[in-house]
């Protein structure tokens, strides 16, 4: 099976090519076909104008809103986010790797390993240091820095912060029939905090195990990157009456961003693919989630996403 990333790459790329230069959406769907066909898959596609909440292409409507799933380290953002707008980090305020090892001979040290209770978490990304910024947090996906960082964060101060991101409750988008996806319950989240202990919900659910979103949930929360911290309402048709809300600030939001745009795509989870792009100065969110996503082989992404930009631009 083909690199699911490299596939939502291509998907970027063609979608952009399709729907902003020759206004065919039908060429949009016969993408996405060829690939599901091809793949034995099936793919949620969705584009949103950053600044409206106007979708301005979606493929699977009942998908959309009703399949939940794992949102897994795309979830590793977000949680920066709220933890930076809660004062519990800085840029320049660094969480250790625990990754206390001996170098191997390309400079790296083995991958982090942290113990919280019974559970032991681990690095999928080795480093050539100790200590992690947030910025090495968001660009490699390390989940022994969310999981550390979520912990710096109170039970209510998580939840109010996945609240204010859209989820545990509905998008408000005009289609019926929408699921709200689950977070871990408050008593969950508050386990161990009276003793100052850390907590494996709020750590798991930082790199999104352990609760369940929709497709138009992340796509809503991811906008708010890409909307300078402010959370809209998405629509197809009936624009709602519902004003923005500035749930994180400006610099926030665009530093939040300039990771993501920094992403390293080699450690990306699975068939979860969010991202931003231009066209005639117009911004948008584009998100693409392969339904019962497998783990794949991230290895080329990097070298094939070049490839596939310098074809695309020819």
């Amino acid at each position: 099976m083909k690199n699911i990333i490299t596939l939502a790459i291509v998907l970027t790329i063609a979608i952009v090519g399709s729907k902003f230069y020759n206004n065919e959406s039908s060429q949009i769907d016969n993408i996405v076909k060829d690939i599901e066909t091809k793949n034995n898959k099936k793919i949620i596609v969705a584009i949103m104008n950053s600044n409206t909440g106007k979708i301005v292409y979606i493929n699977r409507e009942k998908e959309a809103i009703q399949y939940e799933f794992e949102p897994k380290s795309i979830m590793i953002p977000i949680v920066t986010a709220i933890a930076i707008e809660n004062n519990k980090i800085t840029q320049t305020k660094l969480l250790p790797a625990h990754n206390f090892t001996k170098k191997d001979a390309n400079g790296f040290y083995k991958k982090g390993k942290l113990k919280i209770g019974i559970w032991t978490i681990k690095d999928e990304v080795q480093f050539k240091k100790h200590y992690l910024s947030i910025k090495d947090i968001v660009t490699n996906r390390s989940y022994i820095g969310i999981a550390q960082l979520s912990n710096k964060l109170n039970a209510k101060e998580f939840l109010e912060g996945f609240y204010n991101f859209g989820f545990n409750t509905k998008t408000s988008i005009d289609l019926e029939n929408e699921n709200i996806g689950q977070l871990p319950s408050y008593n969950q989240l508050r386990a161990g905090q009276l003793k100052n202990k850390p907590n494996i919900f709020k750590a798991t659910a930082s790199y999104g195990l352990g609760m369940k979103v929709t497709f138009m949930q992340l796509l809503k929360a991811y906008n708010v990157f890409n909307n300078n911290g402010e959370i809209i309402t998405p629509y197809i048709k009936n624009k709602p009456d519902i004003k923005p809300i500035q749930i994180i600030s400006k610099n926030n939001a665009n530093t939040i961003k300039s990771y993501l745009q920094r992403n390293n795509e080699t450690n990306i989870n699975s068939g979860i693919y969010y991202r931003f792009f231009n066209v005639n100065n117009i911004k948008y969110t584009i998100g693409i989630v392969i339904i019962n996503s497998e783990k794949m082989d991230n290895k080329l992404s990097t070298s094939l996403y070049k490839d596939i930009v310098k074809s695309f631009k020819r």
